[in-house]
């Protein structure tokens, strides 16, 4: 079967900086690594115009190594792109490799001021780029804070707060709340 366009996006917790006790290769959920390569170099033997994009997180620095075997397992090197170069009022530096365009040569723009979207929920933050908050919750990392302009007191992001940190209208994914 032949393919146009693979995205790849596997678990990032093997290798997370926000997971304190990352395994890397040695956790099992990097299993999934492993096929997304498989995939990608399956799908480019069959069609050698295939254009792929696969994203995973910069390598916590207690596992500096695995980045090259990471890079050896696709058979191409991953460069860094922090999400806020692009934009996005949060800092979430990934790894990409892609044969779609040069990482290099990706317009680079200011990241968006958060609060412009989060005072009109009542609340706000005191950076101009926020902490990564796509896997942000209880169970990956300190949870997001934002600033209550009601009640004059710091607290956990909501999922509506949540959103907007990303880029996207309050009440997109219509998701369960991920901490309380």
């Amino acid at each position: 079967r032949s393919y146009d366009v693979v995205l790849a996006g596997p678990p990032c917790q093997p290798w997370s900086r926000c997971n304190l006790k990352a395994k890397g290769f040695e956790d099992d959920r990097a299993a999934v690594f492993e096929h997304c390569c498989r995939i990608v170099q399956e799908a480019a033997a069959v069609n050698r115009n295939l254009r792929f994009m696969f994203e995973t997180t910069e390598v916590a620095k207690h596992l500096k190594g695995q980045e090259e075997m990471q890079d050896a397992m696709l058979g191409m090197r991953f460069e860094s792109l922090n999400a806020a170069e692009l934009g996005a009022p949060q800092s979430r530096p990934r790894r990409i490799a892609t044969n779609v365009a040069a990482v290099a040569d990706i317009q680079r723009k200011e990241p968006l001021d958060p609060n412009v979207v989060l005072n009109a929920l009542g609340s706000g933050v005191e950076c101009r780029v926020t902490p990564c908050v796509v896997a942000a919750g209880a169970n990956t990392h300190t949870p997001v804070k934002v600033w209550d302009l009601r009640g004059d007191a710091s607290r956990p992001a909501t999922l509506d707060e949540l959103e907007a940190l990303q880029g996207y209208p309050p009440g997109m994914s219509n998701a369960v709340q991920p901490y309380t």
